[in-house]
C-alpha cells in the first residue's frame, strides 16, 4: 500500500486525510491477509493538490499542528493495529541538523504527531 497525492487537483485536504484513510482501512480488511504499509508521512502541504495547499495556506499554525495530530494519530492507529504485516514511516531521522516531523519518525513523535505510534 502506497500513497502519493502530488497534483491530486481535485483532492480536498479534508478528503486526502479522511475519506482516503477510511478507503484504507476498507482495503486493508477485503485483502484477507497482512498488508505491509510503506513511506507514509505527515507532509500535507506539498502533496494534496492545489485545493489542499490553498487550504493549508489559510490555516492557522495552530490548525495545521491539529491537523497533522489527528492525521498521523490516525494513520498509526489504522497501520499498526489489525491483520496488518507492518509499516515504516518516511525515515527515521535525516543526516542533516535539520529536523522534520513531518518526514521523520523521532521529531514526529516528539512533536505528538504520531500518538500510539510507539506503544504496544
Amino acid at each position: 500500500l502506497y500513497t502519493c497525492f502530488h497534483d491530486t487537483d481535485w483532492m480536498s485536504l479534508d478528503q486526502a486525510t479522511g475519506i482516503v484513510l477510511e478507503a484504507y482501512t476498507a482495503v486493508m480488511q477485503l485483502m484477507f491477509r497482512p498488508v505491509f504499509v510503506g513511506e507514509w508521512s505527515l507532509c500535507m502541504d506539498t502533496w494534496s493538490g492545489d485545493a489542499g495547499r490553498r487550504e493549508w495556506q489559510e490555516m492557522t499554525d495552530a490548525q495545521r499542528q491539529d491537523k497533522r495530530k489527528e492525521f498521523g494519530s490516525a494513520q498509526a492507529h489504522l497501520f499498526k493495529h489489525g491483520d496488518n504485516a507492518g509499516s515504516y514511516y518516511w525515515t527515521a531521522k535525516t543526516h542533516s541538523n535539520y529536523t522534520n516531523p513531518t518526514w521523520e519518525t523521532v521529531p514526529a513523535i516528539e512533536v505528538g504527531y504520531l500518538d500510539g505510534f510507539t506503544e504496544d
